[in-house]
């Protein structure tokens, strides 16, 4: 099984590999017996992730925080993405700046704010953002988009027309 498959077969797979690991079978086996790799059985059993956490899907709806959100962004932050891992970055002069950016995503996002941290050598603050469904811009929303940022913008934006 692929991180590709239904949310549904995946709680399903859980819930067997939780039965299984009660009866004593190892990660091997429970892996070979569910389809799921050795990993991500480790990571549910050992290290209480839970398969419902990767899918939970980010939907924007018209608010003051998106709205500042995008408008940071628009001006001053980027996304990057290294491997699988995206993050929205702020890069500024102005400390208060980036503490209120961070909260307002945090906010949005219904956790803690994320950490700013003083980059000496440049002389600013950074703060990255990275909940991945809030930042994954689909292609097929905006195939005529070549640019990540066009691409985010409208993908954004979308939740104002609801």
């Amino acid at each position: 099984m692929s991180p590709s498959h239904s949310l549904s077969r995946r709680i399903r797979a859980y819930g067997e590999a939780v039965q299984l690991a009660q009866r004593g079978r190892s990660i091997t086996e429970i892996s070979n017996e569910t389809g799921m790799p050795d990993a991500t059985i480790r990571g549910w059993l050992r290290h209480g992730r839970r398969p419902w956490t990767r899918y939970e899907l980010f939907r924007p709806t018209s608010s003051d925080q998106l709205s500042y959100v995008i408008g940071v962004y628009m001006g001053d932050g980027s996304i990057s993405r290294w491997r699988n891992r995206f993050s929205l970055r702020l890069n500024v002069k102005d400390k208060e700046f980036a503490d209120k950016f961070s909260s307002t995503c945090a906010q949005i996002l219904g956790r803690e704010p994320y950490s700013v941290r003083h980059v000496e050598d440049r002389d600013n603050y950074e703060t990255n953002c990275r909940k991945r469904v809030f930042l994954q811009v689909p292609r097929a929303r905006a195939p005529w988009a070549g640019s990540v940022r066009a691409r985010a913008s409208v993908w954004l934006c979308e939740g104002f027309g609801r």
